[in-house]
């Protein structure tokens, strides 16, 4: 490209230029200072610009942060709220455990005073049933005393009937016989009148002795009755001391009557003397 060409007076120094050197020089420096700067300017803006950009990456974090602070604080209050909860369920399990234990023993002390009873009981119940069978067996002593009773009483019919046609067989004899049979009669028994006296004396003792031994069977009966019903409503009582007490006197007295019933059907000698009155019933 070509320019005009410098002319002679371009090439001298001006006055002005020679005026403003140092200014040029002070201008050259803040033009220096200035792009220095520029540039240090551009230097702090990207700086900034990071600086910024840290701390928003800073404040997201802190935001962040705060939002896991709060979460954990929710779940510490949560986890506090379910401790106190826990330690709620803890006292009341603890005052449940100590109640049902209070419970389990009032239970286990009731059940060993059941089964106390309930041995008593079957105690009580082994003896009545003992007493049950004394009682059904003695019943059944009685019943056969009843027939022997019944026997005895016949065989009482019996005798007083045969010793009454004794008597009348006697009064007729004696009135038949003429004066010289009376004569020989007086002076020379025969063997038939002393046998007919001697089983007449018989008759008469074993009439007794039955007569005797139905009181002694009915007295014995009778008292062993009466033991039986004491002893039954005795048992029939409620369970108390007096209640006990009256039921050992019931049994005490039973067992008297049995013992005494006992005796009276053992009797050997009654037993003999019926043996020494057979021929007389067969007669």
């Amino acid at each position: 490209m070509v320019g005009n060409p410098p002319s002679a007076l371009s090439n001298l120094p001006t006055l002005h230029s020679l005026h403003n050197e140092p200014l040029l020089r002070e201008l050259a420096v803040t033009q220096a200072l200035a792009s220095s700067l520029s540039r240090d300017c551009e230097k702090w803006r990207t700086l900034v610009e990071k600086h910024s950009s840290a701390l928003e990456e800073a404040n997201k974090t802190i935001t962040a942060a705060n939002k896991k602070l709060k979460d954990r604080e929710h779940i510490i209050s949560k986890l506090k709220k379910g401790n106190a909860s826990l330690k709620t369920q803890g006292d009341t399990s603890s005052t449940l455990a100590t109640s049902l234990a209070s419970t389990l023993k009032e239970t286990t002390t009731s059940l060993d005073s059941t089964n106390k009873k309930l041995e008593d009981a079957t105690a009580k119940h082994d003896s009545l049933a003992l007493q049950l069978q004394e009682a059904k067996a003695n019943m059944t002593k009685l019943r056969r005393s009843d027939r022997n009773k019944e026997k005895t009483q016949q065989q009482n019919l019996h005798l007083k009937a045969l010793l009454h046609r004794q008597c009348a067989a006697r009064y007729n004899s004696n009135n038949s016989n003429d004066n010289n049979t009376a004569a020989t009669l007086r002076t020379a028994p025969t063997t038939t009148t002393a046998t007919t006296t001697r089983n007449e004396d018989i008759l008469h003792s074993a009439l007794s002795a039955a007569l005797e031994r139905i009181d002694e069977l009915e007295t014995s009966a009778h008292a062993l009755l009466d033991a039986l019903d004491e002893h039954g409503d005795s048992s029939n009582e409620e369970e108390d001391d007096e209640g006990e007490h009256d039921e050992a006197d019931a049994t005490a007295k039973l067992l008297e009557a049995q013992v005494k019933m006992d005796g009276v059907l053992r009797d050997r000698g009654f037993a003999v003397k019926k043996g020494e009155w057979g021929h007389l019933i067969r007669d």
